[in-house]
């Protein structure tokens, strides 16, 4: 599956409008600017990554 595929996807899971986050993510992979890390992460390194998005506090609308 492509970044662009997948970028996609999370933006549909998180939100139905614009996100310029997102915008400059999926055009950072689409003009090579943003390009796959040489070597894959770590399972240690996943996991802390893991970790750390799941204790990132959600902001709400208000």
């Amino acid at each position: 599956m492509s970044p662009t595929t997948i970028l996609r996807r999370i933006r549909s899971l998180f939100t139905s409008d614009r996100s310029e986050h997102l915008d400059s993510t999926s055009d950072g992979v689409a003009t090579g600017m943003s390009k796959e890390p040489v070597r894959p992460m770590s399972d240690q390194e996943l996991a802390r990554t893991i970790r750390a998005f799941r204790s990132a506090s959600v902001p709400r609308d208000r």
